[in-house]
């Protein structure tokens, strides 16, 4: 194929990629958004800088997205735009540098397919409320940087090892990668520090000393503390997924498009190993440290203490899938190059795994019975905000029928219910001044009484009770305080 009709199919499918991804998972389309998406939004819209550096609560899970989010609200943008605008942004560059690293050529579109269209139960890949945007963002501009012949070997060696530091800030799990990057290029490490240790040293403590003082002000919980979880429960843990990956390969489940997409990527794989056991051509640097910390990320969430406390869900697994995927990608452009069987390739990886994410998010739910769902939020905020007397609200209920409404309107306030773990104490304190409160009765009530009280907020029910999409509500207003005797 001519480099300009190339050129021109590149530029096509990019467009095509990206409105795809845009109208399925972008922040304003995401049907599946949830309470642990929506504090990242609430988390921008009172950012505190001297505070705020990991997600609301936890001691993980470095804060850049909300953090980017709240300097755009700071310029006028409302906080859903805001947080919209930064995923876009944050998903386009990180495909950009995939582009670069595959050299724009027609792999691009197999990494960019493996980066955008999320599939189950990796679905939080591109969500907000996860490590992975930004984790996976800072892990290939490293990378990037790191591969780059047009940067000096002394800017090099102070940005790599501070960018990894913000990765490791986003995501603990980001040791795996720079272990990888570590036992492939020692060599060229070993160059750099030889040449501007200094350097080397000055950018990886300014990273070291910007996450220390992160920590320090993080909340302290146990089952964060614990790193390694018990060897029983690490066997358990690896012993789920190999009998999950044998269920997968003879199809037994209810989604046969992820079967087709494991075959997909294990043909790749097999073409690739045929020809490389063929040929002479080596893998390329990227290839191993994409394969590498894959597997090291994989032994590394087996042994983690906080995957065996959260039961040990799959969806963990999403660093290691990605990086699979992505090298059975590298590796075949490695051994296949420009040839014609790209093109069979890549349509082999990218049209099975398109065909597994769309069809997953058209088809099925992610949210447990009994919580709001993003449609049902907006119709339930509408018909409250219909009431001629409200112009403004608060909800009362679980953690996961609350955070969503106070994401999605900011004539909404969120606080959870008592029981429930309250992400931060500054919506406590805004919602002692609101008048009208919205009681969600699911996962907490089995009726609504005339008075409740709730987090020392005493509160009497009005006529307006209902029942949206299994959601059952009812509208309270505030008491005033008890005059004290003398």
């Amino acid at each position: 194929m001519k480099p300009r009709i190339l050129n021109f199919f590149l530029v096509l499918a990019g467009i095509l990629f990206f409105a795809l991804f845009f109208f399925h998972y972008s922040l304003w389309y995401f049907e599946e958004l949830n309470s642990d998406h929506a504090i990242h939004i609430l988390m921008a819209e009172r950012f505190d800088w001297t505070k705020d550096w990991y997600y609301w609560g936890q001691n993980r899970l470095g804060s850049f997205i909300p953090m980017l989010g709240s300097l755009l609200i700071r310029l006028g943008v409302d906080s859903f735009t805001a947080l919209g605008l930064v995923q876009v942004l944050i998903l386009s560059a990180t495909s950009f540098m995939l582009c670069r690293l595959s050299n724009f050529s027609f792999w691009s579109l197999g990494l960019c397919a493996v980066l955008l269209f999320p599939v189950y139960p990796f679905w939080m890949q591109v969500s907000l409320g996860h490590p992975y945007l930004a984790q996976f963002f800072f892990l290939i501009l490293s990378l990037s940087l790191f591969c780059s012949s047009k940067i000096k070997d002394s800017w090099k060696s102070f940005l790599v090892p501070f960018i990894a530091f913000l990765a490791i800030w986003s995501s603990e799990m980001s040791l795996a990668f720079y272990l990888a990057l570590a036992l492939v290029e020692y060599r060229a490490i070993w160059k750099l520090l030889q040449k501007g240790w200094y350097f080397l040293l000055s950018g990886a403590g300014l990273g070291l000393v910007l996450v220390l003082a992160a920590k320090n002000q993080a909340v302290k919980i146990k089952d964060y503390q614990t790193f390694f979880a018990p060897w029983s429960k690490v066997w358990e843990s690896f012993s789920k997924q190999v009998q999950s990956l044998g269920e997968l390969l003879v199809f037994d489940g209810n989604k046969p498009f992820n079967s087709y997409l494991l075959y997909s990527v294990l043909l790749v794989l097999l073409f690739t190993l045929i020809r490389r056991i063929r040929g002479k051509q080596a893998f390329s640097s990227i290839t191993k440290i994409f394969f590498l910390c894959a597997i090291f990320s994989f032994v590394l969430i087996h042994l983690s203490n906080w995957n065996a406390v959260m039961g040990m869900p799959f969806r963990y697994h999403t660093m290691p899938y990605f990086f699979f995927v992505s090298a059975v990608v590298f590796g075949a452009m490695d051994q296949f190059g420009n040839s014609w069987e790209q093109f069979f390739l890549v349509a082999l990886i990218s049209m099975p795994l398109m065909n597994a994410s769309l069809r997953f998010n058209l088809e099925f739910e992610t949210g447990a019975q009994g919580r709001i769902r993003r449609s049902g939020a907006e119709e339930l905020i509408t018909k409250i905000l219909a009431q001629p007397e409200i112009e403004h609200f608060t909800v009362i209920g679980s953690y996961w029928n609350t955070h969503l409404l106070d994401a999605l309107s900011p004539k909404v306030l969120a606080i959870t219910r008592e029981g429930d773990h309250l992400r931060d104490g500054r919506m406590m304190e805004e919602a002692l001044n609101e008048e009208y409160f919205l009681i969600i009765a699911n996962d907490w009530l089995d009726h609504f009484p005339k008075q409740i009280e709730q987090r020392g907020i005493r509160l009497r029910k009005l006529e307006l009770e209902g029942n949206s999409r299994e959601v059952r509500y009812a509208l309270y207003r505030k008491l005033p305080k008890p005059i004290a005797q003398p």
